[in-house]
């Protein structure tokens, strides 16, 4: 299964943005798909492309960063920063992505969607999507990162099993 895995989903990434310059195939970005190409941010994978994300930093100062290392679940191990000094320090292997400071957001709070999906064929293309699925959210309403502070990760992560210990998290009791 390596590729679920977020590491090689990464790679394919990094080798995608290479290939694709969106500003060629949406100079206007009027279009609703230009639109959805250009959410697409900068990844990096430590600490193999360490020079490139140097280079990245160095041109953006400000631009945060969040890390993720590669073998971690459930928001362990996950920052925010802009400083390279905090990810040239890294032991393990990890994923580095530009972070969104203008996500979309549910009554100020960030979020994200689990859609489950069954690929049964790849040619000819046969996806099912299952009918439900799970919305996540943060425990505190969303600011904008500020560069080099160290954060609330429970206004930027999303993770049950993070946000579960922070005092002002709900439990779902009405679940249907």
């Amino acid at each position: 299964w390596e590729v679920l895995e977020s590491q090689s989903l990464a790679k394919d990434h990094r080798n995608n943005q290479k290939r694709l310059h969106v500003q060629t195939l949406c100079p206007n970005a009027s279009q609703t798909w230009c639109k959805a190409l250009l959410l697409c941010t900068l990844i990096f994978v430590l600490p193999h492309e360490q020079a490139e994300l140097h280079e990245a930093m160095a041109a953006n100062p400000s631009q945060n960063w969040i890390v993720k290392p590669s073998s971690s679940a459930q928001g362990k191990g996950i920052f925010i920063t802009n400083d390279i000094n905090d990810v040239g320090q890294l032991k393990q292997s990890s994923i580095v992505c530009e972070y969104l400071d203008n996500p979309l957001l549910l009554d100020g709070y960030k979020f994200d969607l689990r859609i489950y999906v069954a690929l049964m064929s790849i040619h000819p293309l046969r996806i099912y999507i299952y009918d439900e699925g799970l919305v996540r959210l943060a425990t505190v309403k969303y600011e904008k990162a500020i560069a080099g502070a160290k954060e609330n990760q429970y206004k930027h992560l999303t993770n049950y099993s993070l946000n579960k210990h922070n005092a002002a998290f709900q439990e779902n009791l009405n679940a249907q």
